[in-house]
């Protein structure tokens, strides 16, 4: 019968799941010629575990993508609130800055405008770095 060999390992905040057959799900040729001499029906019996299981394994496989496509969906969304979130904070800023200059504290209104917009790229910039380092295995 078929020999399996599972493997769950860490990539970076992710978990990947591998599942590798070395077999094939019936036995070979001279064993299913040796159980049908034992019993007759133990041909179509073992045929028919070996499709339900070859359906299970589709089962299984179909969903493991559906997982993923709502991961990557998921995650695309959290990025897009992420840009959000930075537009908006960098638009804050620079309105409370242009108020601090408008009554009269050019000083502090613009050095409150730089720090929020360094602050701003400094997270975009982290993130950005944190992404590209190749994940520990």
């Amino acid at each position: 019968m078929a020999k399996r060999q599972r493997k769950v390992s860490k990539r970076g905040h992710n978990y990947d799941a591998v599942e590798s057959l070395d077999d094939n799900l019936l036995p070979s040729a001279r064993e299913l010629v040796e159980y049908q001499k034992v019993d007759s029906d133990l041909v179509p019996f073992l045929k028919k575990r070996a499709e339900i299981e070859q359906e299970k394994r589709h089962d299984f496989n179909d969903e493991i993508i559906k997982l993923n496509r709502r991961e990557q969906i998921l995650t695309h969304g959290l990025n897009y609130a992420a840009l959000a979130c930075g537009f908006f904070i960098v638009m804050g800023a620079m309105a409370m800055s242009y108020m601090l200059i408008i009554k009269n504290f050019v000083v502090l209104g613009s050095i409150f405008g730089g720090v929020g917009l360094m602050y701003v790229a400094y997270l975009f910039i982290s993130v950005i770095n944190r992404g590209a380092t190749p994940p520990k295995q």
